[in-house]
């Protein structure tokens, strides 16, 4: 018994994909735009997190999931110094955005539990073919 439909899969996969490119287009505008400093560099910390946390939505990981949730957290703050540093970012606001969104559509479709029971399955399904092939 599989827990992910199809369109569940492919759910997981174009949210990721698309939050992967919106993050990777905040990497790129920091680096265009950056002044080389430790708070940039931290910036460009929290953005690989944020694509990082997206590659493994895509790829339907359990641990996409915390991720995601540590990465809206870093976004947040980052969008609140951007507001002190009197700077303005679209893109990182809807990134942002777009992560408060995922997360909700995630937890509303109850994808991490989905996605839990798909590995646990995987899983003991690996096991029960080791055992008879051993």
């Amino acid at each position: 018994m599989e827990y992910l439909t199809e369109s569940e899969e492919s759910f997981c996969e174009n949210i990721g994909i698309f939050g992967v490119l919106i993050s990777a287009t905040c990497l790129f505008q920091a680096f265009v735009f950056m002044i080389p400093h430790w708070i940039t560099y931290l910036i460009i910390v929290v953005y690989i997190l944020s694509i990082t946390a997206f590659v493994l939505l895509a790829k339907k990981s359990t641990i996409a999931f915390p991720l995601i949730i540590s990465s809206i957290v870093l976004l947040l703050a980052l969008e609140v110094f951007m507001f002190i540093a009197l700077a303005f970012s679209l893109v990182l606001l809807m990134l942002l955005v777009y992560s408060m969104v995922t997360i909700v559509l995630l937890l509303l479709y109850e994808m991490p539990k989905k996605i839990r029971k798909q590995k646990n399955y995987e899983k003991a399904e690996r096991e029960r073919w080791d055992s008879i092939l051993n």
